[in-house]
C-alpha cells in the first residue's frame, strides 16, 4: 500500500473516534439489587468512585485509579495504541475495529483491578456484615456492568456485545 493511501485512510477517518470505558448503559440504569431506595447500579458506581459527601463511604476510584493514575497501565496503554495504530496502517483494519480492541483492553484492565481489590479496605463492620473483605464485589453487579463503547464524531458507533 502506498504512503498516500495510508495517510488518506488514517487521516480521513480518524477525526473524532474514541473508545470509552465505563459501565454498560443498560446495566447502569438498573436498580442495584441490594438497594431498596431505587438507587441504580450507575449511581452506586459513582458513589464508590467518588465516595459520599459525608465521608461514610470512602472513594474507591476503580476507573480513575486503573486508567488515569496508574503509570504502569499508562505505559501499557501506549503499547496498545501503538499496536492498534499498526493494525490500521499496515493491516488495513478499520479504525472502528482497532478502537474496539483498545476498548476491550481498557474494560478488561478495570475488571482485573476490581477483582484484585480497590483500596481502601472495607471497614471491620462491613466485613462482618458481608462475610468477606472484598471491595466492590459483594454482588458482582458492578463488575458485570464494566464495558466499553466506541464513539465516532460524537455518536456511538459500537457497544460491547453488539453483533458484527
Amino acid at each position: 500500500m502506498g504512503l498516500k493511501a495510508i495517510i488518506s485512510r488514517v487521516a480521513g477517518s480518524s477525526s473524532g473516534i474514541q473508545a470509552r470505558v465505563g459501565l454498560n448503559e443498560s446495566e447502569a440504569n438498573q436498580v442495584h439489587p441490594l438497594r431498596d431506595d431505587g438507587m441504580t447500579v450507575g449511581e452506586v458506581a459513582a458513589l464508590q468512585e467518588f465516595g459520599s459527601r459525608d465521608g461514610h463511604i470512602p472513594a474507591r476510584p476503580f476507573l480513575r485509579s486503573t486508567l488515569m493514575w496508574n503509570r504502569g497501565i499508562q505505559r501499557e496503554l501506549k503499547g496498545v495504541l501503538a499496536q492498534v495504530s499498526r493494525m490500521v496502517i499496515f493491516q488495513g483494519v478499520s479504525q472502528l475495529v482497532a478502537m474496539r480492541h483498545a476498548g476491550a483492553w481498557g474494560a478488561r484492565k478495570v475488571s482485573e483491578a476490581i477483582r484484585a481489590g480497590i483500596k481502601p479496605d472495607n471497614a471491620d463492620r462491613t466485613v462482618r456484615e458481608k462475610g468477606h473483605d472484598m471491595t466492590l464485589r459483594h454482588t458482582m453487579t458492578l463488575l458485570a456492568a464494566i464495558s466499553y463503547d466506541v464513539v465516532k464524531r460524537g455518536r456511538i458507533a459500537f457497544v460491547e456485545g453488539d453483533e458484527e
